[in-house]
């Protein structure tokens, strides 16, 4: 197959995986779609990895990847169980048996994502009112953050994250220019899944001042 994306600059992914799926026996993980994307030739995109299960080793983990050293890995990848808004409460992730609401994340990541995107690759993270994903960009100063707002299929959102995180190579995350190149990439994943995008529920929310 031929490709077109040789001498392209590359955006690194940092990718935090939850440590506890369905028994001791489950070795689900999404790295394997990390890797994919770091050895094909048309992307080599670099990644780092790291599975985890609580607050504390979240917070750890962001502070050393949110870093100015990292710049060069400007996706945040959290991969790991999420719940929808409900009654009220917003959305999150779950950290082992504990609730980490997106506002409680959001201060973990205050004003230090600017030119980055949050992607949630976890179930109904993104189901919660616009005006909370518009706080969380305002508090991160992240340029965008992406996800799902349904329960999602394990293999259909990798096969979708890898989509997302292949076609995202191409687009700027500085402000000022990425705003038109954000809504084309989103026109573009509709249009290359549609039944993965609507099953899934795919959402995008870009910062926009």
């Amino acid at each position: 197959m031929q490709g077109g994306r040789q001498g392209k600059q590359t955006k690194g992914i940092i990718c935090l995986e939850t440590d506890r799926w369905e028994g001791t026996k489950d070795q689900s993980s999404v790295e394997p779609v990390l890797r994919l994307l770091e050895r094909l030739n048309d992307y080599r995109v670099p990644y780092m990895h790291k599975r985890l299960a609580t607050r504390k080793e979240m917070q750890y983990s962001l502070e050393r990847y949110l870093q100015p050293t990292f710049k060069t890995h400007p996706i945040l990848y959290l991969s790991f169980h999420g719940y929808p808004s409900c009654k009220g409460e917003q959305s999150g992730l779950w950290l082992g048996e504990r609730k980490l609401p997106l506002e409680n994340l959001a201060e973990m990541m205050e004003k230090r994502c600017a030119n980055r995107i949050v992607y949630f690759g976890s179930c109904g993270t993104m189901d919660t009112d616009g005006r909370r994903l518009n706080t969380f960009l305002q508090t991160t100063k992240a340029s965008a953050v992406c996800g799902y707002m349904e329960d999602v299929d394990w293999l259909e959102s990798a096969a979708f994250d890898l989509l997302f995180l292949g076609k995202v190579q191409d687009v700027t995350f500085r402000y000022r220019k990425g705003l038109e190149q954000f809504d084309k990439f989103h026109k573009s994943l509709r249009e290359t899944a549609p039944r993965l995008y609507r099953n899934l529920g795919f959402r995008m929310r870009v910062r926009s001042d």
